[in-house]
């Protein structure tokens, strides 16, 4: 399909804010244009200040310092509001970055430890400042917001990022970009019985992700005919990860391994499923990983750096901070023209597997 300037444009920033300086050669050729087009394509950019150029090679213009206020030179300025979670979104911020300063945007973000019903202040402070635009992910026990949050509190545009609004409830008006862990957990275990495994664990945490994995998991069970484990799904913690209970839940897995109850398990997330694979080695050395336990874990941030790479459900957090961004970027365009704003969207972005050393098919 013929791509419009506009839309060529935002490629050429996307690739240099993701992968750095190119040639021009290169570049041309991971867009599938023609060099010509692609300098003219470069000096317009150059222009406005979004690009450097430099002995045939094209980067990223520096970002210009700013005030106290959050108002950007060139374009939108997006307020973005996150739990306290770096490690879960730390590239769902970077995703919502890269597709803010495509537009010529400015990111600014915050976080809090409040759902926004009783922390709306820091968010108010926020579009006083400029915001035009906000991406938010309340701090809840679960992904799904009540019917006590109004979206008419905010006076801006709103997407959710990572939490779905409860339906007939007030926020279900707003836009929502999530990862789709229902099907990412339905991946995993697919994967495991389709290597012949009858008996597959979920061994996770309280979170909200840990929630919808735990609906997925059950779907597949159930859409495959197939009855839970006579093993409850083991809680590894609340909150940040504790070593003890990670062990201890390692030693129920071994026992249940030992008795013939579980063959399989999925373990949300890496560093937990890390965790236990350290603790079988060292508590129980006669299971092994994965003759006696098939292994998937769910996240795969650092899954492949085990020392036995670790089968995992891969998110796509990039995408869905860029996705989101974009989505907001489009509303803040729709509510500056008269045109009417097209109906709310609840996009969910499907995970995929990643297949490594821990899956493999039951010993007989």
């Amino acid at each position: 399909m013929r791509q419009t300037v506009d839309e060529r444009h935002q490629a050429i920033l996307l690739l240099v804010e993701e992968r750095g300086p190119f040639r021009l050669s290169a570049l041309a050729h991971e867009l599938g244009i023609s060099p010509v087009t692609l300098r003219r394509d470069i000096e317009s950019l150059a222009s406005l200040g979004r690009l450097e150029r430099a002995r045939g090679m094209v980067s990223a213009a520096p970002q210009s310092p700013t005030g106290s206020g959050l108002s950007g030179d060139t374009g939108p300025v997006v307020g973005m509001i996150m739990p306290q979670a770096p490690h879960y979104f730390g590239a769902i911020i970077e995703g919502a970055r890269l597709g803010v300063t495509a537009a010529g945007g400015r990111l600014v973000l915050g976080i809090s430890s409040h759902p926004f019903n009783r922390g709306t202040d820091q968010i108010k402070r926020m579009v006083d400042a400029g915001a035009e635009g906000l991406l938010l992910t309340p701090s809840l026990s679960s992904d799904r917001l009540d019917h006590d949050f109004d979206p008419s509190w905010f006076g801006v545009p709103v997407v959710l990022v990572e939490r779905r609004a409860a339906r007939g409830s007030r926020a279900s008006a707003l836009d929502s970009v999530c990862t789709d862990h229902r099907s990412g957990a339905a991946l995993a275990v697919r994967h495991l019985i389709d290597l012949g495994h009858r008996s597959v664990a979920l061994i996770a945490p309280t979170s909200p992700t840990a929630a919808q994995v735990e609906l997925g998991y059950r779907d597949a069970l159930d859409l495959l005919g197939l009855e839970r484990p006579g093993l409850d799904t083991l809680v590894l913690h609340e909150g940040a990860m504790r070593l003890a209970t990670v062990e201890a839940a390692a030693d129920r897995l071994a026992e249940a391994v030992t008795c013939g109850q579980v063959s399989a398990a999925l373990v949300v997330s890496d560093t937990e499923a890390i965790t236990i694979v350290q603790a079988l080695r060292s508590r129980h050395r006669q299971i092994k990983v994965p003759e006696d336990l098939a292994l998937v874990a769910y996240d795969d941030e650092v899954a492949a750096l085990c020392n036995l790479p670790l089968t995992a459900v891969a998110l796509p957090k990039l995408q869905v901070g860029r996705t989101a961004a974009q989505l907001l970027l489009q509303r803040t365009r729709e509510r500056s023209t008269s045109l009417d704003p097209n109906p709310a969207q609840h996009l969910d972005l499907v995970p995929h597997l990643r297949i490594r050393a821990s899956t493999h098919a039951p010993q007989l």
